[in-house]
């Protein structure tokens, strides 16, 4: 227990992100905690992960390896050859449970087969994070995709990191537009993460964004550097 203001305490701490609560471990001073954190003293095994050298990971976006838990829960398209994008997006719609996004549906291609999508700009379609999953089964099939557009669609952290998650692999993709989104710092370093380990990434535009102005930088820096590298 902390006797003096400015000593860190460790606390379980849970953070709400609209769609979702994350809870992990947080250093917080008193001063902190006087000035109305929502804490209570951490119990072993609640609302975290296990780190393989049995260290505690907070599961949280930004504090874990990048990740998209919600796959796990769903059925993959088994035959995706035989079947359209548009299709292909509306088989994961019904899986995930959500209304198809008209512009969505609109764009992609009706097809069977013809997974040759090099470029979706989606500005303003109020995607946002649920309207992301099945997204990102379609742009996995997209294996020609090198640009990704989706500014002001109200997507939030957990978002980023299904992108990421998507992206991470992907072969083509290139260029990633998530301006005037509403992503914070658990965002920033999920992004961070991945222009460090896809070199393919080389333009990532996140301005009007929430991201802290150092780690932006560090953001846009690699992946001009990845840009010199080609």
């Amino acid at each position: 227990m902390a006797q003096d203001d400015g000593i860190d305490v460790v606390f379980h701490v849970a953070e709400s992100d609209a769609d979702h609560t994350y809870a992990g471990l947080q250093m917080l001073s008193v001063v902190c905690l006087e000035a109305g954190v929502d804490a209570k003293p951490m119990s072993v095994g609640s609302g975290i992960a296990a780190h393989r050298h049995g260290n505690p990971v907070p599961n949280r976006v930004g504090l874990r390896p990048i990740c998209n838990e919600m796959r796990s829960q769903i059925t993959l398209l088994q035959n995706p050859s035989t079947t359209s994008l548009r299709d292909a997006y509306l088989y994961y719609c019904t899986q995930y449970q959500l209304k198809p996004n008209s512009d969505i549906r609109a764009t992609l291609s009706t097809e069977q087969g013809a997974y040759d999508l090099q470029s979706l700009k989606l500005d303003g379609n109020f995607v946002g994070n649920n309207g992301i999953l099945p997204l990102v089964e379609v742009l996995r099939l997209s294996t020609k995709l090198q640009e990704l557009s989706l500014p002001n669609n109200g997507i939030k952290n957990a978002g980023v990191e299904w992108i990421c998650d998507m992206a991470l692999s992907h072969p083509s993709l290139t260029c990633l537009d998530l301006s005037r989104n509403r992503i914070t710092l658990g965002g920033g370093k999920v992004l961070h993460e991945l222009v460090l380990k896809n070199s393919k990434i080389v333009s990532v535009d996140l301005s009007c964004t929430k991201i802290d102005s150092k780690l932006l930088e560090r953001i846009m820096q690699r992946a001009a550097a990845n840009a010199e590298q080609k």
